[in-house]
């Protein structure tokens, strides 16, 4: 009924990008009301960490994408990541600095080796 219905996979990757959305804003929530919580100034801290979501997000991502061999799962993977690398690249090397400057560049350093290994193993599993 399904693939009369829809015979490409277009429809499930726009619920799919709305999932990683939505986990993304929660968990932002969620950080933001701890940060605010734990320190005084949260502004950089929470720039910090919504770098590091992303980058976890991507991680995730490649993970469950090797591990069912998905190639849709695969490509929001590599566009969270490369989102992720944007914000890392554009946003916080200009307005961050310290540790959580370290955090977020160190975070999206996980995030390409991660990227790596997985494509690797991508590659043997053809």
């Amino acid at each position: 009924w399904y693939a009369r219905l829809s015979p490409t996979e277009r429809p499930a990757i726009v619920v799919l990008w709305a999932a990683v959305a939505s986990v993304f804003c929660a968990l932002r929530v969620a950080s933001y009301m701890v940060l605010a919580a734990l320190v005084d100034d949260a502004v950089a801290p929470f720039a910090a960490a919504q770098s590091v979501l992303l980058n976890l997000i991507a991680v995730v991502l490649l993970v469950l994408a090797l591990r069912r061999h998905d190639r849709s799962l695969l490509t929001t993977a590599v566009v969270v990541a490369v989102g992720a690398g944007g914000k890392v690249f554009a946003s916080d090397m200009l307005q961050l600095a310290g540790i959580p400057l370290v955090i977020s560049v160190f975070s999206f350093g996980l995030t390409a080796a991660v990227g790596s290994w997985a494509l690797g193993r991508w590659q043997q599993h053809r």
